[in-house]
């Protein structure tokens, strides 16, 4: 038997968060070793080192602009991640592993419902039959809401990994957003738990409606969710570990607070299509959270933390920053692992890591007993990375090698002799900053109509699949300052 550490993280950023933490990255593989540890909380503090598994949510990065081979292939990990459409940094997850953990399989989302159903099947235990049910079950999960696979992966919410023992979801659900009657546009009030008022307050002072488009949205992603836990867990007979932020409050011990019929545990049975049709954000809210009380008790899932501390009160996992609530520790426990009953026979462990900052969330961290060879089952199976690992995207290769390089390691590792000229040409020219791949930057022109077109500016030299983000005005003179300029620097000469 080995221990297998997993830890869930919603970062509010990863590249944010990597600079709040005080790394670059050039050390971006440092900070994954350490995500789970502060030096500084004492002894007691449950620090995670080097985990196994490390699955995070709210990334907030672009495929094309943000990925690199540092943050897509850093150090011993490899990554696998699933991020917004059209490069808006917004949503998106990603699963880090060890190259030392077994990875079967992976998957971007739930697409593959309907593209591939048999693709974590490696029992092969689906039938004709199983399948045309199958496919009837997500074509009405699309009517239903109007929502298809596409959408729901285009928010980049889901990354889905194969490890033999179980399959990992890492998900970051949508949340139900509310808003005020009073200003519909503007003032939308996303309730997650973490106010400190009273619901009563609130609905004294304004009504609150529930945003029915992302109420379908929810709906829909609860639906495909459903659907992928009966094809894995009852089709399949495989056991899952559902991790991240759920954005949803299971009992009234894990959050602050009185929030008045929200969380109350005898609100009536409703089928799905009364959700969507409601206007009031507190009946879409408890319908919501019991739609989801019920889809663990259906597929038998245990709550790894409330499994461990069935007693423990006042420990959340998210906190509303913009009235220091996590000072006065007024928050929720919305970040979750869900596991499969058969996986928590065997002894486990699980600690919410409130003394990691970084975030308006905390980490949280499962530790597993497992046998130490893969089921047999996967003897079969080719063991090469899955296609959508990191590695073999483009913009996450490591440059190939200069023929210098090539040459030194033929010559048994002798240094070729030093080439002024090529070395003056690679030298930024003066006054030419660089980008943040350490390229020096281009001189460019704004020539799009506006308060500031002919206006010049610094910019990445590459090309815009690989460009980053840099961005710097060039301040202009006129010409009397430059002549004075001119003459200023050849009398320092």
């Amino acid at each position: 038997m080995r221990d297998l550490s997993i830890v869930s993280f919603n970062v509010n950023g990863l590249l944010s968060f990597m600079k709040r933490r005080g790394y670059t990255e050039s050390t971006f593989s440092e900070l994954l070793e350490s995500v789970c540890v502060n030096s500084q909380a004492g002894s007691a503090a449950k620090n995670v080192e080097r985990p196994d598994i490390i699955c995070i949510q709210e990334c907030k990065m672009s495929f094309n602009e943000d990925l690199n081979n540092s943050t897509g292939c850093p150090g011993d990990y490899d990554s696998y991640f699933s991020l917004t459409e059209n490069n808006k940094r917004y949503s998106g997850v990603v699963t880090y592993c060890l190259k030392s953990t077994v990875v079967l399989e992976a998957a971007r989302g739930l697409s593959w419902l309907e593209e591939a159903p048999r693709q974590f099947d490696m029992n092969q235990k689906l039938t004709a039959k199983d399948l045309d049910r199958f496919a009837s079950d997500v074509s009405e999960a699309r009517y239903a809401y109007g929502v298809a696979l596409s959408e729901i992966d285009g928010e980049g919410r889901c990354v889905i990994t194969d490890h033999g023992h179980f399959v990992l979801l890492n998900l970051y659900v949508p949340l139900l957003r509310g808003r005020t009657e009073e200003n519909d546009e503007c003032d939308q009030m996303p309730f997650d738990g973490l106010q400190t008022q009273s619901r009563s307050q609130v609905q004294e002072e304004t009504a609150e409606s529930v945003d029915s488009e992302r109420l379908r949205y929810r709906l829909a992603f609860h639906m495909y969710l459903d659907l992928a836990l009966h094809l894995l867990e009852q089709l399949c007979g495989r056991r899952v570990i559902l991790a991240g932020d759920f954005n949803i409050i299971l009992g009234k011990e894990d959050c602050h607070g009185d929030h008045g019929g929200l969380l109350a545990d005898d609100c009536e049975s409703v089928s799905s299509a009364e959700i969507s049709e409601t206007k009031s954000f507190d009946e879409a809210y408890s319908w919501v959270r019991k739609l989801n009380i019920q889809m663990i008790q259906r597929f038998g899932l245990i709550d790894a933390y409330r499994h461990c501390h069935p007693d423990v009160k006042n420990k959340y996992t998210c906190w509303n920053q913009m009235n220091q609530s996590r000072v006065r520790n007024q928050g929720a426990r919305i970040d979750l692992f869900l596991i499969s009953k058969e996986l928590a026979d065997r002894p486990i462990r699980s600690e919410i890591l409130d003394h990691i900052y970084g975030s308006d969330h905390c980490p949280i961290s499962l530790f597993l007993k497992l046998d130490e060879s893969v089921p047999i089952d996967t003897v079969n199976i080719k063991r090469s990375l899955p296609s959508i690992c990191s590695r073999y995207l483009p913009q996450c290769k490591q440059r190939q090698s200069t023929i210098s390089q090539f040459l030194a390691s033929a010559n048994g590792g002798a240094k070729p002799p030093r080439d002024q000229t090529s070395r003056a040409q690679k030298r930024p020219p003066p006054g030419h900053p660089l980008c943040k791949h350490g390229a020096s930057c281009v001189k460019k022109k704004v020539t799009k109509p506006g308060a500031n077109k002919g206006r010049f500016y610094w910019s990445c030299p590459k090309s815009d699949q690989q460009k980053c983000n840099t961005f710097v005005w060039i301040e202009q003179t006129s010409p009397r300052e430059k002549i004075s300029n001119d003459i200023l620097n050849f009398i320092n000469k």
